[in-house]
């Protein structure tokens, strides 16, 4: 019975401690980006910036500040928009980024595409992983979706071993995309 008692609590303190960590961080979206140009407006935390392509005027980055010497990276969120010709829905539109990341990295190892709702708006996603020169492994995570004539990409990209941590981040920040 003692064992019993013993296997019973060891079993209430794993899932416990299981859901808190599964839980989201709250974080403080105080920061404000909207685009009239990019058509969206999206809320991040004050340890973020925006980065602007020189090259591209359809895209930002949303980056987090290198907190000190032993941050590695900066994981960010890339994002782009494209003007289409004429409305498509969110999954055709999807499996046409899908295809397009596909065929201009045919090495690239993508997972199949899954629908997923963040805060009432539809989004494809996808991942891939990929190491570079220095050995150093990423894991990028894509979330696709469309409004009205305009198809939104959003690539989530963090150090492999730390994007359980950060996948909830991003997500917090993709719950405060709104197209325009």
């Amino acid at each position: 019975m003692k064992y019993l008692y013993f296997a019973f609590s060891l079993v209430l303190l794993f899932n416990s401690c299981k859901e808190n960590s599964e839980n989201k961080v709250a974080l403080n979206l105080s920061e404000h980006f909207k685009d009239d140009s990019l058509h969206f407006e999206i809320n991040f935390p004050k340890t973020w910036e925006i980065l602007n392509s020189n090259n591209e005027t359809n895209s930002i980055t949303i980056s987090e500040k290198i907190k000190d010497s032993a941050d590695m990276y900066q994981e960010n969120i890339s994002v782009w928009m494209e003007q289409m010709p004429l409305p498509i829905s969110d999954s055709t539109y999807a499996i046409a980024s899908h295809t397009q990341l596909k065929l201009s990295n045919p090495k690239i190892d993508l997972s199949p595409l899954e629908k997923t709702v963040i805060n009432n708006q539809t989004f494809y996603t996808f991942h891939f992983d990929f190491v570079t020169t220095d050995t150093t492994k990423y894991a990028v995570i894509g979330y696709i979706t469309t409004h009205g004539q305009r198809g939104y990409n959003f690539a989530c990209t963090s150090i492999k071993n730390e994007m359980p941590n950060n996948e909830p981040i991003f997500k917090q920040i993709l719950s405060t995309f709104k197209p325009l």
